[in-house]
């Protein structure tokens, strides 16, 4: 039996002790049965109790790992900053990541407004807005383009912090990349499944990542449905999830 309850004890006593007094008014039973019968009856009420709760916190504990969430949302753009980035006009270091979307302002989102590490642009984005803003100048610009490798590094990036067994052999799956004028689709996953089929190595919510070849932004898209909704989301309104809004 799992843990002990004490307060779900004393419920199931009163619940089992009424039982017992109703058969003994209904029925020929003495007191002295109902007495007996009482707490058999609250231990083996709260034993099931028990062993269902338990059969339920194990099946939890069997399903598929989940992929970690941004630390906003998953459907906002999280860009990895690069190193040593200035303003292209007055060359400061004080630069902003441009949060597109209406996030939720929580202490971190507000800590991090305070700090100037990023600051929002609103609720609409396009294919040609921009990833940075100074925060000495205002003027907001994007990175430069990237190759294919640098993409590969920023997708990785990502995903290398994924908390998931080393027996995953968790990994970019680059035989499944999409190529498009305007970027790449990566899809990642644990390399076990795919060597073993066994699905006990399987996780859920391993959404593949966009990233913009002309500024390494990096883009959500998400597991509903199928890659090619979200790339047609994303080439007629500049969001992946732009449909589902």
């Amino acid at each position: 039996m799992g843990r002990f309850n004490f307060p779900l004890f004393i419920l199931v006593f009163l619940m089992a002790a009424v039982i017992a007094i109703l058969l003994t008014i209904f029925t020929n039973w003495t007191i002295w049965i109902t007495i007996i019968l009482s707490p058999i009856l609250s231990f083996f009420g709260l034993f099931i109790f028990s062993s269902i709760v338990d059969l339920f916190e194990n099946y939890n504990q069997k399903t598929a790992p989940q992929s970690p969430q941004h630390k906003i949302t998953s459907y906002f753009y999280q860009s990895k900053k690069p190193d040593g980035l200035l303003c292209p006009s007055c060359n400061s270091d004080k630069i902003m990541e441009i949060v597109y979307g209406l996030p939720a302002i929580t202490k971190e989102i507000e800590q991090e407004l305070d700090n100037q590490k990023i600051t929002l642009g609103g609720c609409m984005i396009e294919q040609d807005s921009p990833m940075w803003a100074c925060a000495l100048c205002n003027l907001k610009f994007d990175s430069p383009p990237i190759n294919k490798n640098q993409a590969l590094q920023i997708v990785w990036d990502v995903i290398k912090d994924y908390n998931f067994p080393e027996e995953y052999e968790y990994k970019i799956i680059e035989s499944e990349t999409i190529e498009k004028e305007w970027g790449w689709v990566f899809f990642h996953g644990p390399g076990k499944l795919i060597k073993t089929n066994d699905f006990k190595y399987a996780v859920a919510g391993n959404a593949p990542y966009i990233v913009l070849r002309k500024n390494g932004r990096l883009l959500d898209t998400g597991t509903a449905y199928p890659i090619e909704h979200y790339i047609k989301s994303f080439e007629e309104t500049g969001d992946p999830n732009g449909f589902l809004r």
